[in-house]
């Protein structure tokens, strides 16, 4: 009798820079979880897309991409979350604004790292370490 295998998390990726999500992509297959990277953008809007024909388990995402306010992402991202209820998502940004973490918690987005802080986030069949650092 062969053991059951879990499937991999469905992850979708979204940060401005390619190569944060080179080293984003790098650093989740460290991770003692199976997890399939899915979707990589550098803008919420090309992560919105993709999703619906496309969906993930969990996103993780900067708080704005390229050529986009954060004020666009936000509203965008609150839509893919009103539309799939059953997205977690972790969010990270490079800005210190208390403001925007004020609202993020509003948003009941799963989880929130400051800039140059270590996190941990733990969901009932992920758990990892997000470093961000500051460029």
């Amino acid at each position: 009798m062969q053991p059951l295998s879990q499937k991999p998390l469905g992850l979708a990726l979204m940060d401005r820079s390619p190569l944060t999500l080179t080293g984003l992509s790098c650093f989740l297959g460290t991770l003692n979880v199976a997890n399939e990277i899915i979707v990589q953008e550098t803008s919420m809007a090309g992560v919105a897309e993709r999703l619906l024909y496309q969906p993930v388990d969990i996103l993780i995402t900067e708080l704005n991409g390229l050529n986009e306010t954060i004020a666009q992402c936000r509203e965008v991202l609150l839509n893919l979350c009103a539309q799939q209820p059953e997205l977690r998502v972790i969010v990270y940004t490079r800005s210190q604004t208390g403001r925007i973490c004020a609202s993020c918690l509003m948003w009941s987005i799963s989880a929130w790292c400051p800039v140059g802080m270590n996190c941990r986030w733990s969901g009932s069949s992920f758990t990892g370490y997000l470093t961000v650092s500051a460029y």
